[in-house]
């Protein structure tokens, strides 16, 4: 991490911000540090490494995605865990 608290894109196992930004906006899903992201009609779906749906991104923004890989670069959870 940087001094602001932002990942390193390039230095981490992460996409870049604006390329999981273009993935789902082109209805690709996609995996993040075990979470899965799946765009559809509704929006964007997010299941847990456990199976776990625990997210709907309706509206897609590039300020979610960042707050979503900066979680994934501090290996936190989405939703209940085991």
């Amino acid at each position: 991490m940087n001094t602001n608290g932002w990942p390193e894109w390039g230095t981490q196992d992460l996409p870049p911000p604006g390329v999981l930004h273009d993935a789902l906006i082109e209805g690709k899903g996609c995996r993040v540090n075990g979470h899965k992201l799946s765009p559809d009609a509704h929006g964007v779906w997010i299941t847990n490494p456990y199976g776990i749906d625990c997210g709907l991104w309706q509206e897609l923004t590039m300020e979610r995605i960042e707050e979503f890989l900066i979680d994934m670069a501090q290996n936190k959870d989405y939703g209940p865990v085991p």
